[in-house]
């Protein structure tokens, strides 16, 4: 059997979805507008939005990685000899 000729297509319209933006009303506190404002200036950030994106984007990433940090915790917690070893490692 030969490829799907249309998975190209498939994967466009995944992209073109994620993609998509809804317009929010939303209240930030000065600093982070300000923070968001100065990126824009720097050529770091498209526009304000996209900071606002990247920074949602990141932030649910850090929340992946805290749900799979407990997940593993709970299945193996550290020993004692794990919790002298870090406190060694972080008095350094």
């Amino acid at each position: 059997m030969g490829a799907n000729p249309f998975g190209r297509a498939e994967e466009l319209r995944k992209d073109d979805e994620h993609m998509r933006k809804v317009r929010i009303t939303v209240s930030i506190r000065p600093d982070l507008v300000a923070q968001a404002k100065a990126a824009v200036a720097a050529g770091e950030a498209a526009s304000v939005s996209a900071w606002v994106n990247d920074a949602m984007e990141e932030r649910g990433g850090a929340d992946d990685f805290r749900v799979l940090l407990d997940e593993l915790l709970a299945e193996s917690p550290p020993t004692e000899e794990d919790r002298r070893w870090v406190r060694r490692v972080l008095e350094t």
